[in-house]
């Protein structure tokens, strides 16, 4: 008797443990949601901001001239150290890329604004494909991480503003 009551012991006790992880799964999966979602804007924060870069750079090798904006990707290829830098972390497949120039941008020279902490160099676009350039109005809509999109300056700094503000 003692044997069968200590078994079923055994059972109710296991039982309430799978109840109790089970709960703290409920509780800890939107956090965990949130933190992948919040690295997926940091990784695109981190691409565009390396193809911002790569352009300064481009341009500081050339007359201080951006790359145009037929063939930009093209021109900063040796600028940017990692490929993978310009995909968008949340497009999908190889041949999508996510980011666009801003047209008022291409082939000028980077000292030319008076304010490039205010001009977008590169913005996420609903554009995916290689060397894409529009207007900032191509941002996506909704924006692709967590309610933001991510933009870089003339200036090189970067920021995610929420959707419904100007970048």
């Amino acid at each position: 008797m003692n044997r069968k009551r200590l078994r079923i012991l055994r059972w109710v006790e296991f039982g309430c443990l799978l109840g109790v992880l089970f709960v703290c799964g409920a509780i800890m999966w939107p956090v965990f949601l949130a933190a992948r979602t919040a690295s997926g804007t940091a990784a695109c924060l981190s691409n565009i901001k390396q193809l911002a870069i790569g352009e300064l750079l481009y341009a500081n090798d050339n007359d201080d001239r951006l790359p145009p904006t037929a063939a930009w990707m093209d021109c900063i290829t040796k600028y940017v150290k990692y490929p993978e830098a310009f995909h968008c972390p949340s497009v999908k497949g190889e041949s999508s890329y996510g980011y666009a120039m801003n047209l008022d941008c291409g082939n000028k020279k980077d000292y030319d604004d008076p304010t490039p902490a205010e001009k977008v160099l590169l913005f996420e676009s609903i554009l995916l494909e290689r060397n894409a350039t529009s207007g900032v109005y191509d941002l996506p809509d909704p924006p692709r991480h967590n309610g933001r999109n991510c933009v870089a300056y003339l200036d090189g700094h970067v920021k995610s503003f929420e959707q419904g503000r100007s970048p």
